[in-house]
């Protein structure tokens, strides 16, 4: 189990620590997660690359499943602004997240962070996921349909087998991309959607599967 590049804003409050007004999570059902989860049943060596910070109940969770996780915090490699141009700094961020000896997996949870990538970076991330994952591999991801999201990716927080605890850090809301299932797919390129669920506040979630 490898676990690296956990932001602060992963800690999950306890009991006994004060009510924050930001970072309260809110609890939605998960279809995704459901969908999942149901489908790792029975397994015990899962390869499970986690694309948002380290969550230990979440780790804690996907362990009766894994024998290997991987927790790569995507949102400072490849959210940062770069420049329009600048393709070889798209690619290289992409690579350096997911180097040719981290092996391949077999579930991706990229959460939210599709919706905060330039198309070019997103392709390029697609491309080394593409490589990093066996045939059957799947991929879960939640993308906001809404006119807004926050300003920075949330942290979830997998709760039961069917629900998500959703946590941000910041008030700030940006315009959302309101990517379509067709341009899901173009840059889910080699993944082929299996399911997708439109949720009522504004979210739809994505199951894919290597092809």
């Amino acid at each position: 189990m490898i676990r690296f590049k956990a932001r602060e804003d992963a800690r999950i409050a306890t009991a006994n620590e004060p009510e924050s007004r930001i970072d309260d999570p809110v609890v939605h059902g998960s279809p995704g997660v459901r969908k999942i989860l149901s489908a790792l049943e029975g397994e015990t060596a899962t390869r499970i690359l986690d694309l948002g910070p380290a969550v230990p109940s979440n780790i804690t969770t996907l362990s009766d499943f894994a024998g290997h996780i991987r927790v790569s915090d995507a949102a400072d490699d490849l959210c940062a602004p770069i420049a329009e141009d600048d393709d070889w700094t798209a690619i290289s961020r992409a690579a350096a997240l997911l180097p040719a000896e981290t092996g391949e997996f077999d579930l991706v949870l990229a959460w939210d962070i599709l919706n905060y990538l330039r198309k070019d970076v997103s392709e390029a991330l697609v491309d080394r996921l593409r490589q990093r994952c066996q045939p059957g591999a799947r991929i879960f991801a939640l993308i906001h349909e809404g006119p807004t999201m926050p300003a920075v990716p949330q942290v979830f927080e997998i709760r039961a087998d069917d629900r998500l605890a959703y946590r941000c850090s910041t008030q700030e809301q940006l315009a959302s991309p309101k990517l379509t299932p067709a341009e899901v797919e173009r840059r889910l390129e080699g993944f082929r959607i299996e399911a997708s669920f439109v949720l009522q506040h504004g979210i739809r979630e994505y199951v894919a599967i290597r092809v």
